[in-house]
């Protein structure tokens, strides 16, 4: 795809405009983590401790806030042009408003490839990698709920952990497994754990197995567990959707369903991850076909605002569906689709209003 002169420079004006606003959304995201994280100070967890910690995670909140950053970038660069008459020129020399918006999306989808790419590659191991240090630095042990607690299940066996530490070790662990009549038929505590190639190696464990009118226990030692989950897999249930790699998020939806457990929210955040680059592109589409209308001739405040303001309505609408779509049998890949589609919906009506005759 050649890019003419034009376009490189409509391409990095809207870049550098996109690039900007996000700084500045990210600078006010920092000091509103900075003053949340205050009352977490400790001698060894200091502010500088909090800004690392709250640095770390500017890719995930970037990543997440992109489309909307996408919208107001444009509509402020792109505005900016239409301010100086420049885009009137354009016009003025045969260039349709389809024709300069595929001149933005030239540069603009590459720059959207490379968010993409640091969104679900680099952001998700900054995300644990944050909650790690914030953890070492404040002495605790990160657990996977709130309770300190969690179950998995794998077909007719099921797994209790009172804790599960960053080092691949569990406490208290409590294994049941069901026969085929769904029946108790064999129950494993233990007072500790390590997850390995094969399983669970488990410690001072107690196992007490049910016969049909009986039951008898034993103490042992060691017992090696194999398991269809192992370390790796109970540690997703630290992270919420989002917060897993895009790779390893289908499959571990899938492990989910197999195994009756709700899966939806898991294949939801995929599909939308998928589709967020198109998201991004369409809010790019929709901005410059929006500049030509009512405001060439707002200064940047307002335009600041419309952005924000359209951004807000897209995020808001987004959720609703979102949630439509757990609680509904839509499919996850309809339900993630509709925003993109009424994006790129909006832009062609848009598109069509600006080209059309006076």
């Amino acid at each position: 795809m050649m890019m003419t002169i034009i376009d490189r420079y409509l391409g990095k004006t809207v870049i550098l405009s996109i690039t900007m606003s996000l700084m500045v959304m990210l600078a006010i995201q920092t000091f509103i983590t900075v003053v949340d994280k205050m009352r977490d100070i400790t001698d060894s967890y200091g502010v500088g401790s909090i800004l690392v910690y709250s640095l770390l995670n500017l890719p995930s909140q970037a990543y997440e806030i992109f489309p909307i950053i996408v919208l107001i970038g444009t509509i402020v660069g792109l505005g900016k042009l239409a301010g100086n008459s420049e885009l009137t020129v354009l016009r003025a020399a045969g260039d349709s408003v389809k024709a300069i918006s595929m001149s933005v999306t030239k540069l603009g989808s590459l720059f959207i490839l490379m968010v993409f790419l640091i969104g679900e590659y680099l952001a998700p191991d900054m995300v644990r990698y944050a909650e790690e240090y914030r953890a070492l630095r404040l002495g605790e042990v990160v657990h996977v709920s709130d309770g300190g607690s969690f179950w998995v299940k794998d077909g007719q066996r099921f797994i209790h952990v009172n804790s599960f530490a960053n080092d691949g070790s569990a406490a208290q662990l409590s294994y049941f497994e069901l026969n085929d009549a769904g029946q108790l038929s064999e129950v494993l505590r233990a007072s500790g754990a390590e997850s390995n190639t094969d399983g669970w190696q488990l410690s001072d464990v107690t196992r007490t197995q049910f016969k049909a009118n009986s039951s008898v226990s034993e103490s042992i030692d060691s017992l090696a567990l194999q398991a269809g989950f192992d370390q790796e897999t109970v540690g997703r249930l630290m992270l919420i959707p989002k917060d897993i790699p895009l790779t390893e998020l289908y499959g571990y939806a899938g492990y989910l369903e197999s195994n009756g457990m709700e899966s939806k929210s898991y294949y939801l955040s995929f599909w939308k991850r998928i589709l967020l680059p198109l998201s991004a592109l369409g809010m790019l589409l929709v901005a410059v076909p929006f500049v030509f209308g009512s405001l060439r001739e707002r200064s940047i405040g307002q335009r600041i605002m419309t952005g924000v303001f359209l951004g807000v309505i897209f995020f808001i609408l987004s959720q609703m569906i979102d949630h439509l779509g757990v609680i509904t049998q839509f499919p996850p890949i309809i339900s993630a689709s509709i925003p993109t589609v009424a994006i790129l919906l909006f832009w062609s009506y848009l598109l069509y209003r600006a080209d059309r005759p006076a």
